[in-house]
């Protein structure tokens, strides 16, 4: 099970936290406000009142053992600046940092993000599922009930037919394209039931979030 660090809980940072916890992830949420803390207390596995940018509190919390930090910090650029130094130099494998333009990811950049979002125009619940599921390659949610995903498929699909692996009748979910590896630009809309996947290719699935899911679980 990977585990995460969230580092403020804003309005992004929440999303951040509670949809890796929905789909499984461990994850410490920090922020220095108690009543932010107490929202998301049952809903992560750890939820810790601290001041981010307080080096020894940060280091208290066993923040060193995750796999990814998250650093959700507002508009105070300085104390994001700082967080990313720390999370560094503490050893962190994959710092992640939201960043609201891009004079601000350029600077996370270069002192120790391994990656800069812009939550302005990636949802927190998007890239959340990106981090957490290494077959997913994008995730895009269309309503409460319903989303498209772009998968990896297992091993096992490999030359078979949309028809023989009965994604519908199984899963129930639908294929609606392919990507194939050798023309990455040009994507199969509407794949026929006779078409085959071979190894490189990508799906391009929609579904309800919970059959989804359940099929990223079968995985």
């Amino acid at each position: 099970m990977r585990s995460f660090a969230v580092i403020g809980l804003g309005e992004f940072g929440f999303s951040i936290a509670k949809t890796l916890s929905e789909l499984g992830a461990e994850v410490i949420a920090i922020d220095e406000s108690p009543e932010r803390i107490k929202l998301i207390d049952s809903i992560v596995t750890k939820a810790i009142t601290l001041d981010a940018t307080n080096e020894k509190a940060i280091k208290s919390v066993g923040i060193e053992n995750v796999d990814v930090a998250i650093i959700a910090i507002g508009k105070k650029l300085e104390a994001s600046i700082l967080v990313a130094l720390m999370l560094k130099e503490i050893g962190i494998k994959r710092i992640v940092a939201k960043a609201i333009s891009e004079i601000q990811g350029r600077l996370l950049a270069r002192v120790g993000a391994d990656e800069v979002v812009f939550p302005e125009v990636e949802s927190g619940e998007r890239i959340a599922n990106s981090l957490v599921s290494s077959s997913i390659n994008d995730f895009i949610k269309l309503s409460s009930e319903y989303a498209v995903v772009e998968i990896i498929p297992p091993t096992e699909f490999y030359n078979k037919s949309l028809s023989e692996l009965s994604l519908r009748s199984k899963y129930n979910i639908n294929v609606i394209g392919i990507r194939p590896e050798d023309d990455s630009d040009n994507i199969k809309i509407l794949p026929l039931a006779e078409d085959v996947i071979t190894e490189g290719d990508m799906l391009i699935v929609i579904g309800a979030v919970k059959d989804l899911d359940k099929f990223k679980k079968k995985k």
